[in-house]
């Protein structure tokens, strides 16, 4: 146990530097450097204690001669025999994450994903992981949409709140970001990062308060700046609909009523021109793509319940 246990931990100190260093040069353009310091944390710190904490693992079933390499080879192999065994499969997508073989852990949480139908939580939390560690920029596509789906499964999935308030932090919706971080507190997490998911509570409640003001003053149609990463959110949600015909996204408003609701706030804030990003960039539907433009002039705006310039 403790060889796999002081590997976990040399690893994890390896990767981190993968997934901080851009997560470091993003956060300088959005102005917001302590969620990059405070995942790098978070990721070398708590990785190892959650999995000591939360995990699966059988920790004293290996001999002391036996490596995890060997071990991990050895459960490959008896899968071959049983491709039909999820819990193999799991512990098998545990096993490569440790050992940083992302690739591996997501093919093998994968396979626990269809042979579950998609109804396993950890399988999916776990395919959602090893995306991410692989390449952060996932934590905004599939990785996050694996993520939600764990959480629709488990509401209480520890990996799943952890990453799912950075994939809501990320998009800036931080109201949702300090909802999972609390929801993760709540289950107890280890001392030893106990202290920086509160770190990222305050902060984030800091933000809040700041924004406050400018909510205020974005509601009533008055000039206001605004958090980069709301920008960036409520920007991304105006441009979404490029490319498709005012049936199609309809549709799909129809089909998902909350993304109704989020496009509404998107027109109704980022059609204001006085609305400002920390980066200097402002809102109007000038600055929209031409198409999109012309979406705002037919009934799509009625559909989202909103239209610009209008309460």
């Amino acid at each position: 146990m403790i060889t796999f246990v002081l590997l976990a931990a040399a690893l994890t100190v390896a990767s981190v530097a993968a997934v901080a260093i851009p997560l470091l040069r993003r956060s300088e353009a959005a102005s917001a450097p302590w969620t990059a310091l405070a995942a790098a944390g978070l990721l070398v710190v708590g990785s190892v204690a959650l999995y000591l904490t939360w995990s699966n693992w059988p920790w004293r079933a290996p001999p002391a001669a036996d490596s995890p390499a060997n071990m991990v080879s050895r459960l490959a192999r008896r899968l071959e025999q049983d491709p039909n065994d999820v819990d193999g499969w799991l512990m098998l997508g545990r096993s490569y994450t440790v050992l940083q073989e992302y690739p591996l852990a997501a093919r093998a949480f994968g396979r626990a994903v269809r042979l579950s139908d998609g109804k396993n939580a950890e399988a999916l939390a776990g395919e959602g992981e090893a995306l991410a560690l692989s390449d952060e920029s996932e934590l905004d596509g599939r990785a996050g949409r694996l993520f939600e789906q764990a959480l629709a499964l488990e509401p209480r999935s520890a990996k799943a709140l952890f990453f799912g308030a950075a994939v809501a932090t990320r998009r800036g919706d931080l109201p949702l970001a300090r909802e999972r971080f609390a929801k993760l507190l709540e289950l107890d997490p280890p001392q030893a990062i106990r202290p920086m998911i509160e770190q990222q509570i305050t902060a984030i409640d800091e933000k809040l308060s700041g924004a406050a003001g400018s909510t205020a003053a974005v509601q009533q149609g008055k000039p206001a700046t605004i958090d980069q990463g709301q920008y960036d959110y409520l920007d991304g949600l105006m441009r979404a609909p490029d490319g498709m015909s005012a049936a199609e996204i309809n549709k799909t408003l129809d089909k998902y009523p909350d993304l109704k609701g989020a496009m509404g706030d998107a027109y109704r804030v980022m059609g204001n021109p006085d609305i400002q990003a920390a980066n200097g960039e402002h809102g109007g539907i000038g600055n929209e793509p031409n198409r999109i433009q012309a979406l705002l002039n037919d009934d799509l705006k009625y559909q989202t319940g909103s239209r610009p310039g209008s309460e």
